[in-house]
This record gives structure tokens, sequence and C-alpha cells, in this order.
């Protein structure tokens, strides 16, 4: 039983971390993203040349 509540703690703790960072992630990969579309518009190229974006039904 003990096991198993440090288990349960141990997993708790990451998922926190994990939320905690995932504003820093969230900005980073906006920041990448923003990076690659404004280098594909010089090109002359659209967001849908970069990435593959899904119907809202789809999502």
């Amino acid at each position: 039983m003990k096991e198993d509540i440090a288990e349960i703690k141990e997993k708790l703790a990451a998922i926190e971390s994990l939320l905690q960072r995932l504003p820093e992630i969230q900005a980073a990969v906006f920041f990448q993203m923003l990076d690659e579309y404004e280098a594909a518009k010089l090109q002359g190229r659209r967001s849908r040349d970069l990435w593959e974006i899904p119907n809202p039904q789809e999502r």
C-alpha cells in the first residue's frame, strides 16, 4: 500500500512538473513556428505549404 502511494506521488509530481512547464513549451513552439512562417513568407509560400491544418471537426 505504501509503495502504491509512493508511486502515485511520483507520477503526480511528474505531471505537475509538465503542467508547470507547459506555458514555456507553448511559447517556444509558437516562436519556432513564427520563424518558420516568416521564412516561408519571404519565399512566397503559405502556411498551408508548411503545415497540415485540419478542419475543426477533425481536431
